[in-house]
């Protein structure tokens, strides 16, 4: 029974998702010794006057706001009200927007570096990752350092199977569902992402002599300093600056698609390192793997792939909300069962991770 309540209290506080007003929980900022051996900043979530034994490590996705998160926070803050202390490590790369080899280096070494933790006891560990942070702790969960003493279960929420299928999407925006193709609005902030990590192996013709300018102004809109962005922007001659601005609106043609694509598929070492696509039937931990059909950012198909990779997986794939471009108009009815799925697998969840 307490299970089933935990999972109507996760749906619910998820529901009412507001990232200003997280639930009202301690949060300590401490440290951990990190890779470079410097002081690396992580967050402690803990519930007032209790000393909750059960511990989640939540990874952060690709953002300079890291740790700090509003998003992250708020779905930190409602696992911790259910029960849990709830630290979440600052990934210095992904903090930079890189997407590498270092990032599970980085998640492989935080990992270990948590276990270490007085008050923490490493048979009562579980882990979950954000975005493009779940591929990453996939592929760091195959590292001696996590899988010596491993979490008893891996979360991913909207990761990705294949990273050239996902950079490929942000690129054309397109989605094979059933045999057929949808063509949406992918989100800006990926497409940012992907053009911090490609742009010196980019040969557009439109910003070579600006490159210098370039870097800086996306490094600038990486910082969210977009008055900045602007202003820079409006330095730029007419042709290099529409590009610009056609990146971080996601308004990509078929010339810039075929730049980036080319690039991208000449990095073959980097794609296998990174996608699970290539290396996801060797994770033996039990990986609970969520999606919902809405997402701009990496396709819902990917957790698709994801799970029929993983053998010991559990996949929740959430349709009540969809993209326009593909919804049907499904009633009441469709929507009762969509949280009877959500409540069960939530269910399941708490329960493998708690008994």
């Amino acid at each position: 029974m307490k299970y089933a309540v935990k999972s109507l209290k996760f749906i619910y506080s998820l529901a009412r998702y507001n990232p200003e007003n997280y639930p009202n929980v301690n949060i300590d900022d401490q440290n951990y010794l990190g890779l470079n051996g410097q002081k690396t900043q992580l967050r402690i979530l803990s519930r007032p006057n209790q000393n909750d034994q059960n511990v989640m490590i939540i990874f952060p996705g690709a953002s300079p706001d890291a740790e700090k998160h509003t998003g992250l926070l708020f779905l930190a803050s409602i696992i911790c009200k259910l029960g849990y202390k709830v630290i979440v490590p600052r990934i210095p790369p992904l903090k930079e927007l890189k997407l590498d080899h270092e990032c599970y280096d980085w998640f492989a070494h935080a990992y270990g570096e948590i276990l270490l933790r007085n008050d923490v006891d490493k048979d009562k560990v579980s882990s979950m990752a954000l975005s493009f942070g779940g591929g990453l702790l996939l592929k760091a969960s195959l590292d001696k350092r996590i899988s010596t003493s491993p979490p008893k279960s891996i979360m991913t929420f909207g990761t990705y199977c294949d990273i050239q299928s996902t950079l490929k999407f942000l690129c054309n925006g397109i989605i094979n569902v059933n045999e057929k193709s949808y063509k949406i609005n992918p989100h800006s902030w990926g497409l940012t992402v992907l053009f911090h990590n490609f742009l010196d192996k980019l040969h557009f013709k439109e910003i070579s002599n600006y490159k210098k300018e370039v870097r800086e102004i996306v490094n600038l809109r990486i910082q969210d300093n977009l008055d900045e962005v602007e202003s820079k922007l409006n330095l730029l001659p007419e042709i290099p600056q529409n590009f610009m601005r056609n990146i971080f609106d996601s308004k990509i043609n078929d010339e810039i698609d075929e730049v980036i694509s080319s690039a991208i598929n000449k990095e073959k070492t980097f794609i296998q390192e990174m996608s699970p696509k290539y290396w996801g039937d060797k994770i033996n931990s039990k990986v609970f793997i969520m999606h919902g059909s809405n997402d701009s950012m990496v396709p819902f198909t990917e957790s698709l792939a994801l799970s029929r990779r993983i053998k010991n997986s559990s996949l929740f794939i959430s349709y009540m909300y969809e993209h326009k471009e593909i919804s049907t108009d499904k009633g009441i009815i469709f929507k009762i069962k969509e949280f009877y799925k959500m409540f069960k697998f939530f269910k399941k969840y708490f329960k493998y991770n708690e008994c």
